[in-house]
């Protein structure tokens, strides 16, 4: 029989899971793909940072109960300033929930092999993480952006007189 303790982990740990997501997203964009967040020439990057800080705890506020100690807690420790990458902070909230909680049987948790295979699955997420930063950090060289642009732009513009024998006039937009 699973103990309080084991049943709360396992809770803590979903809401991790979901909120791994939602931190590598406001991680790796400026704006977390948030629609709310306007970007323009007019805005600083420090209120654009703001904005997203505000917007990212409002997500993970949907996740978690804030009126528990506890859980307020958790998501005070994924938001502080400390957490340079907050997605591996998520992911160290779960590696600490496996190391102190599942991988204990006494308590009630996972038999060695699952316990392990869990770990095993956080350092997938890991990996995935450091390759999403990889992309993110690597410059593309210029030439192949503006052979990229020009492709796109002679090909939208040839699709309509490829598109003419087959559909017609009338389905061809000019």
């Amino acid at each position: 029989e699973k103990s309080p303790a084991v049943c709360d982990a396992q809770r803590r740990a979903v809401k991790l899971v979901t909120s791994f997501p939602v931190a590598l997203k406001y991680h790796l964009t400026e704006d977390g793909c948030n629609p709310h967040i306007q970007l323009g020439e007019w805005e600083k990057e420090e209120d654009v940072r703001t904005a997203a800080g505000r917007a990212f705890q409002a997500e993970l506020g949907r996740i978690w109960d804030l009126q528990c100690v506890e859980e307020s807690q958790v998501v005070e420790r994924i938001l502080s300033q400390s957490a340079a990458n907050r997605p591996l902070q998520v992911l160290h909230e779960l590696q600490h929930l496996n190391s102190s909680v599942f991988s204990i049987a006494k308590l009630g948790g996972l038999d060695p092999p699952a316990a392990n295979e869990l770990d095993r699955s956080i350092m997938k997420l890991h990996n995935v993480l450091g390759a999403c930063e990889k992309i993110l950090r690597t410059p593309i060289y210029t030439p192949y952006t503006r052979f990229t642009s020009r492709f796109l732009f002679v090909w939208c513009n040839a699709l309509p007189f490829a598109m003419f024998p087959l559909l017609g006039p009338c389905l061809t937009m000019p």
